[in-house]
């Protein structure tokens, strides 16, 4: 049995593992990579195998660094079975149609090829096959794999793929805990192999409560008159915002600051989540069994059309508005800033991982002097960011997962930059000494 790494090695874009076993030939994850040329062009290159061998796809969740390669999988011939949970591929269908629609759109603009077609995000549509949590499904003669609750976004799952008697298992995303909505990861106690990611694994998320840092920013947007940009991802992220600033509200901890919400795939997101209310956390379902709409509050209004987007650029400060992209690498919130961002009473507020690269990393970084649009900008705005926020496991929550291994094999550390990736690694070997760490490179092949 082997195992070929084809994303999320040294960076945390790109998750793909090709794995093949006495003639069986599946993936884990396809997505695409994110954050300079380099990634456009990996996006754009061939497989080391042929898509239409492959006898089928296991997607752990619906963003877009493990999903978005899976239509031109579909162009380049694969026809087999995709096997998520019934929420990733509602969200997957919502965030590959997006991005087609925009390739589309580049695509005349910039006289490219898009990498797929609106086409080929439908046609996979019926290729989708449900995985509920915690049930075993059959994919071969001696293949099995069952999903379990990975608490990072809607649907999100942690893999298990059982061959014959070689328990593997992929992490996919961990998500960070206790949050609002998600349930904390499921712990498992055995592998002989383990693929697990490391996003944060060489830093802690920051312990404040994420909720007073929030209402703290939004007050100095208020008193100083400005804008406070909040660049949020779609899923998860957008209704996490959208719980705390309801609470926010009932308390009367935050004045009554017009919040728009200028993302129409974010507000499909949200519509997602509302229909499947039964996998958020109890905490959660007893607000909602109580009559609270945690997604919708007064002075709240959700934007859908060009007209609407624009229309808030007439709106006097103070104000808050939520958009995409969360790593400003493009959508509306690029819009805003180019509105807002030569401003000194303006506020950027990063609220989750931002890769290198992006525009979101360069000004967290703290640069000033930035590209927008093609076009020299001079950056006045003040950036924050609430790590606290983010929807990945910090180290120590990723030590004390793999610390519940009661029986582990080999370990592959992937979904990481090497910093990170590194630093997990020598703190694993303190719990677990005896383990065999790998930290594989783009394209390595491994035995299992």
């Amino acid at each position: 049995m082997s195992i070929q790494f084809l994303g999320a090695c040294g960076e945390v874009t790109g998750s793909c593992y090709y794995l093949e076993e006495a003639g069986v030939k599946f993936l884990v994850d396809c997505g695409v990579f994110q954050g300079s040329h380099e990634a456009f062009e990996k996006n754009r290159s061939g497989w080391p195998f042929n898509p239409a061998d492959l006898d089928f796809v296991l997607l752990t969740h619906a963003h877009y660094d493990h999903c978005g390669r899976l239509p031109k999988l579909y162009k380049d011939g694969f026809r087999g079975h995709i096997y998520t949970t019934p929420q990733t591929a509602e969200l997957a269908n919502l965030v590959l149609s997006d991005a087609a629609d925009i390739m589309f759109h580049d695509a005349k603009k910039y006289q490219e090829t898009p990498l797929y077609t609106l086409n080929d995000v439908k046609a996979l549509n019926s290729l989708y096959r449900s995985v509920q949590y915690k049930t075993s499904t059959r994919l071969g003669n001696a293949i099995s794999t069952t999903f379990y609750d990975a608490g990072h976004i809607l649907g999100s799952a942690i893999v298990e793929v059982k061959i014959d008697d070689k328990k593997i298992v992929f992490s996919g995303d961990l998500g960070n805990y206790p949050v609002p909505l998600m349930n904390p990861p499921t712990k498992l106690e055995e592998a002989d192999v383990l693929v697990m990611e490391s996003t944060y694994g060489d830093r802690m998320h920051e312990h404040v409560d994420r909720q007073a840092a929030l209402r703290d920013v939004i007050i100095k947007i208020v008193k100083n008159k400005g804008t406070l940009l909040i660049p949020a991802f779609a899923l998860e992220r957008t209704q996490e915002i959208l719980y705390h600033l309801n609470d926010l509200r009932e308390k009367n901890e935050i004045p009554d600051v017009p919040i728009y919400l200028d993302s129409p795939m974010a507000i499909e997101a949200t519509a997602i989540f509302r229909r499947n209310e039964q996998l958020f956390d109890t905490e959660t379902q007893a607000h909602i069994k109580a009559g609270d709409d945690v997604f919708n509050f007064p002075h709240l209004k959700y934007c859908t059309t060009i007209e609407e987007s624009k229309s808030i650029n007439f709106a006097a400060p103070p104000k808050v508005i939520i958009a995409g992209s969360g790593m400003l690498n493009g959508g509306r919130i690029l819009h805003h800033l180019a509105h807002y961002g030569h401003l000194k009473n303006t506020v950027i507020c990063f609220v989750g991982y931002q890769v290198a690269g992006t525009l979101g990393r360069k000004i967290m970084d703290g640069e000033h002097s930035i590209q927008l649009f093609h076009e020299p900008f001079e950056l006045m705005a003040e950036g924050v960011t609430i790590s606290a926020f983010s929807a990945h496991m910090d180290k120590s929550q990723l030590l004390d997962w793999v610390k519940n291994y009661q029986k582990l094999g080999k370990i592959i550390i992937t979904h990481g930059e090497d910093e990170s990736r590194d630093s997990l690694v020598t703190e694993i070997k303190k719990i677990k000494p005896n383990s065999n760490i790998v930290e594989p490179k783009f394209m390595q092949t491994e035995s299992l």
